[in-house]
C-alpha cells in the first residue's frame, strides 16, 4: 500500500477539536491523503521518528497558525518544512490562519505572513477547496502558475494500466538513493527476468517527474544493446530540439549538451547486460549533475559503481491483489485460486499473464489455468494481453541464450531439485559447487538462503531449462548423484542427516518409470518415510518398487522392507505371508547359511512372536543368530538385532536372565558401533528396560527408558510412534513406582500419538489404552 501523503497537518493541540479535525474530514472528502499524528502515531511509537517519517512522505505541509502555535513541536515542524523548500526548490508550506490575522503573524514571522492567504474564518470547506487547488495544481513558488510536471520526461513509455503493488519500500529506497542529499550517482535494480524491474523503473520515473528533482530531464533508453547512438540521435535529439543531421552527430551533440549543463538529470537504462570499461552502454552524458538508474538481470553488475537494489518476488498479499485486479474479484472464490497463487510465487509477469488470460477466458477457472501451466501449455495467445507482449518462457529464453554450454548445464541440473531450500551437502554431491552456481546467482536464477551456501530455485525457473534432451540428461545425472549421496543410510540409522534433504531426494523419483532408476534409492526413500512415522507412504513406495523391472536380489530387499512396514502397521498376517514367501526364494537361491537367509528368519521370527507363536519364533531366531555369528562375526550390527529379537521371545517365555544377557550383549555392541545417541541404541535400552521391569528393577528400567526417550525426542520429535513407545513404557514403570500423575501424563501422550499416526485400531493403541486404564484404576484407589 502507498505510504505517501498529499498533506502533513502541523497544528497546536489546543486547535485540534474546533478546527483541525473538521478540516481533515473536509480534505479527505476531496480525495486528499492526510498525515495526522492522531491517526498515524500509535501508543508506544517513537514520536520524533514518526513525525520525521510523516514530513518525509508528505508532498505539502498545511500549518494551522494560531495564538497557540508556539510550542516546540509546532515550530520544529514549520522549520523542517521551510528547510525542505530550500533543498528541493519548491513550495512545501500552505499556511492557514486560525483566530489570527496576517498582521498578527508578521510581528513574529514576516516570511510566514507573506505566504498566509487562507483563513479559517472562511470555513473549513473553503480552506479545504484552496488546499486541494494548490496540492492538485502544483503552484510554482516562482511564478504562481500551475504546472503538471516538474521534471520533463524523454522517451519514457506510458505507465501500464495494471495495478502496481508491493514495491513501495523499493521505490522509497531508490528515491532516497537518487535524492539530492545522497552521494550515490548511480543505482542498479537487479532481479530475475520478468520479476518487474522495468515496471518499477517506469513507475519511479513517472513518480520523480512529479517533482522538480531533475529539471534537466528524465531520459529512458533501452540498453539491451550497449550502443545507444540511434536512441540519442533520433528520439532524444528530437526532444532536445537538435537540428537535423546524421544520427551519429545528433547523438554526440545531444550527449555533449546534457553533459555541459549544470541542472540535475536522470538517465534510466533498461535491461543492461554488461558494465565494464569497454562494454558498458554508450554514449552517456557525464558529470556530477547526472544520475543513472539501470535495470539488469545480473547481480552486482558494475560492482562499486552502483548502489545495488535487489528486486525480489511479490509477497502473498501483493500477488493476490494484482491477480485479483486483473482476473476479476469473482475468480477469488473459484477452485484453484490459492494453488495458482502458490505456483506463480510472486513472479510479476507470470501474474500478469495469468490475470490477463483469466479475464479474457470466462470459462477458465484458476484450477484449469494451473493445469494448463503444469502441462507446459502456457498460451502464446496470452502474450498480446500483457504489456510486454511476451510469456515467462520468452523472458527466461533471453537469459538462456546468454549462457555458455556449461552454465546451461548447471541450470538444467539445478532445475532437477525440488522448489525448496537446497543445502550445500547435496548441492555439492550433485555437482553444483559454489563455482557452478555462480552464473545462476549472477542472473538471479536462484535465490540465496540461510545458512551460507544454501539456495532455492523458483518454480517458474525450474519449469524452463532448454530442450527435452538436455532436461532428461540432467535428470539422469541428478538421480545417479542422489543415489550415491544416500547410500550410507541404513535401516535404523539416525535419519536426520538425510531427511533434511528428503524433498530433493524424493524429487529424483518424480518420474519413477525412468529407465534404470536405482532400486536402492527408491527403497531408502521408503525407509526414510518409516523413520518419519509415515508407514502408508513407505508401503506405497515399496509396492511400486516391486512392480518395477528390478532384479531378484533387489526385489528380495523390497519384500523384506515391505514386511517390516506391514508389521509396523500391525498387519502381521500380511507381513508373515510375505516373509515366508521370501524365505523360500532366498533359501532356494543361496542355501542355508547365507546372511540373507538369516535376515529373513530373524524378521519372520519377530512376526511370529507378535502373533503369539513363541516356540516357532524362538526356533527361527536361534537359527538366524547362529548363522549370523558364523558368517558375520560377534560385533556385526545384524547380530545385535537378532539377539534383541530373540531376547523379546525369551522374555515372553519367562526366561528373564537369558533375555537380559542377550540384550546387554546387544547394547554393548551397538554402543561400540554407534555411540550414545543413536536410535538403535535407544531401541536396545528400551528393550532391556522392559526386562529389568519384569525383574523388579524399576530404578534401572526408568533410567534406561529416560535415556532412550531423550535420544528419540531429539531425533524424531514429540509426535513420532517411537517416542510414543518410550513414553508408554515409561508411564508403566512410573505407575509401578507410585508416581501416578506423571505416569498418567506419559500414557495419555503415548495413546494420542499412536491414534494420530497409526490409527485407532492399531495394536499399539490397544496396549496403550489398557496401560492407561490400569493407571486410572490405581488413581481411583
Amino acid at each position: 500500500m502507498d505510504d505517501h501523503f498529499d498533506v502533513f497537518i502541523s497544528y497546536a493541540h489546543q486547535d485540534k477539536d474546533d478546527f483541525v479535525v473538521p478540516l481533515i474530514h473536509a480534505l479527505e472528502a476531496r480525495g486528499l491523503k492526510v498525515w495526522f499524528d492522531a491517526h498515524q502515531i500509535e501508543v508506544g511509537d517513537d514520536f520524533r521518528i514518526e513525525m520525521d517519517k510523516g514530513l518525509a512522505r508528505s508532498r505539502f505541509g498545511v500549518a494551522i497558525l494560531s495564538p497557540s502555535y508556539q510550542g516546540y513541536w509546532s515550530q520544529a515542524e514549520l522549520s523542517a518544512l521551510f528547510n525542505q523548500e530550500r533543498i528541493f526548490g519548491e513550495l512545501k508550506i500552505l499556511p492557514v490562519l486560525h483566530r489570527m490575522t496576517p498582521v498578527d503573524i508578521a510581528a513574529t514571522s514576516p516570511l510566514t505572513a507573506a505566504r498566509a492567504s487562507v483563513s479559517s474564518a472562511d470555513g473549513e470547506d473553503s480552506v479545504a477547496d484552496e488546499v486541494f487547488r494548490r496540492v492538485r495544481g502544483h503552484v510554482s513558488p516562482r511564478s504562481g502558475s500551475v504546472t503538471t510536471a516538474r521534471s520533463p520526461l524523454y522517451g519514457l513509455p506510458a505507465l501500464p494500466s495494471q495495478l502496481f503493488v508491493g514495491r513501495d519500500n523499493v521505490l522509497g529506497e531508490l528515491t532516497r538513493l537518487l535524492g539530492p542529499s545522497s552521494v550515490c550517482l548511480a543505482a542498479s535494480v537487479e532481479g530475475l527476468a520478468g520479476v518487474g524491474k522495468t515496471e518499477l523503473a517506469l513507475n519511479l520515473g513517472h513518480q520523480l517527474s512529479q517533482t522538480s528533482r531533475f529539471p534537466g530531464g528524465i531520459f529512458w533508453l533501452d540498453a539491451e544493446s550497449p550502443d545507444l547512438t540511434v536512441q540519442w540521435g533520433t528520439t532524444h535529439a528530437d526532444h532536445l530540439g537538435i537540428e537535423a543531421r546524421d544520427i551519429e552527430s545528433r547523438a554526440s551533440l545531444a550527449v555533449r549538451r546534457l553533459g555541459r549543463q549544470s541542472t540535475p538529470l536522470l538517465v534510466i537504462l533498461d535491461n543492461v547486460e554488461e558494465w565494464t570499461r569497454d562494454s558498458r552502454p554508450h554514449p552517456l552524458p557525464e558529470g556530477p549533475h547526472v544520475r543513472q538508474l539501470i535495470t539488469t538481470r545480473q547481480r552486482r553488475l558494475g560492482g562499486a559503481q552502483f548502489q545495488h537494489v535487489e528486486l525480489g518476488f511479490l509477497d502473498g498479499n501483493a500477488s493476490e491483489e494484482l491477480l485479483q485486479s486483473l482476473a476479476g474479484e469473482a475468480r477469488v472464490s473459484m477452485p484453484g485460486w490459492q494453488e495458482l497463487l502458490d505456483h506463480l510465487g510472486g513472479h510479476a509477469l507470470a501474474i500478469e499473464l495469468a490475470g490477463a488470460f483469466l479475464a479474457e477466458s470466462p470459462g477458465m477457472t484458476p484450477k484449469s489455468y494451473l493445469a494448463l501451466l503444469s502441462a507446459g501449455g502456457e498460451s502464446q495467445a496470452v502474450a498480446d494481453l500483457v504489456r510486454y507482449g511476451r510469456t515467462v518462457r520468452q523472458a527466461l529464453e533471453a537469459t538462456w541464450q546468454r549462457l555458455d554450454s556449461e552454465e546451461k548445464s548447471s541450470w538444467c541440473l539445478a532445475a532437477c531439485f525440488a522448489p525448496e531450500k537446497v543445502l550445500p551437502p547435496i548441492s555439492n554431491a550433485v555437482g553444483l559447487t559454489p563455482e557452478k552456481l555462480m552464473p545462476l546467482r549472477r542472473y538471479h536464477l536462484i535465490e540465496e538462503e540461510e545458512p551460507a551456501g544454501a539456495w532455492r530455485m523458483h518454480r517458474l525457473v525450474r519449469s524452463f531449462c532448454g530442450t527435452r534432451e538436455e532436461s532428461v540428461s540432467a535428470f539422469k545425472r541428478f538421480v545417479k548423484a542422489c543415489d550415491e549421496f544416500s547410500k550410507p543410510y541404513q535401516w535404523g540409522d539416525d535419519p536426520r542427516w538425510l531427511t533434511q534433504h528428503l524433498a530433493h531426494l524424493e524429487q529424483s523419483s518424480e518420474d519413477r518409470d525412468l529407465a534404470e532408476y536405482p532400486p536402492g534409492l527408491l527403497r531408502r526413500l521408503a525407509l526414510l518415510r518409516v523413520s518419519l512415522g509415515d508407514f502408508a507412504c513407505a508401503q506405497e513406495r515399496l509396492e511400486h518398487g516391486l512392480r518395477l523391472d528390478f532384479d531378484q536380489e533387489d526385489k528380495t530387499l523390497f519384500r523384506v522392507s515391505l514386511a517390516l512396514v506391514l508389521q509396523g502397521q500391525g498387519d502381521f498376517p500380511a507381513a508373515r505371508a510375505l516373509l515366508e514367501e521370501t524365505l523360500k526364494t532366498v533359501l532356494h537361491k543361496h542355501g542355508e547359511k547365507h546372511p540373507k537367509v538369516a535376515m529373513c528368519r530373524s524378521n519372520l521370527g519377530t512376526v511370529l512372536k507378535n502373533q503369539g507363536d513363541l516356540t516357532g519364533a524362538r526356533v527361527l531366531l536361534e537359527k538366524a543368530l547362529a548363522d549370523y555369528l558364523d558368517s558375520l562375526g560377534e560385533k556385526h550390527p545384524s547380530v545385535a538385532v537378532c539377539r534383541s529379537n530373540l531376547a523379546t521371545v525369551l522374555q515372553d517365555q519367562g526366561d528373564l536372565p537369558g533375555a537380559r544377557e542377550l540384550l546387554e550383549k546387544a547394547l554393548a555392541a551397538d554402543l561400540e558401533v554407534y555411540g550414545e545417541k543413536h536410535p538403535t541404541v535407544a531401541i536396545r535400552r528400551s528393550n532391556l528396560a522392559t526386562v529389568l521391569e519384569d525383574q523388579g528393577d524399576l530404578t534401572g528400567a526408568k533410567d534406561l527408558l529416560e535415556k532412550a526417550l531423550a535420544v528419540d525426542l531429539e531425533i524424531h520429535g514429540k509426535r513420532h510412534p517411537k517416542v510414543a513407545i518410550r513414553k508408554g513404557l515409561l508411564g508403566r514403570v512410573l505407575a509401578a513406582q507410585g508416581l501416578l500423575n506423571r505416569a498418567k501424563s506419559f500414557s495419555e501422550e503415548a495413546l494420542q500419538t499412536f491414534e494420530n499416526t497409526l490409527g485407532a485400531d492399531h495394536p499399539y493403541c490397544e496396549t496403550a489404552r489398557r496401560d492407561l486404564e490400569e493407571i486410572l484404576n490405581q488413581m481411583r484407589g
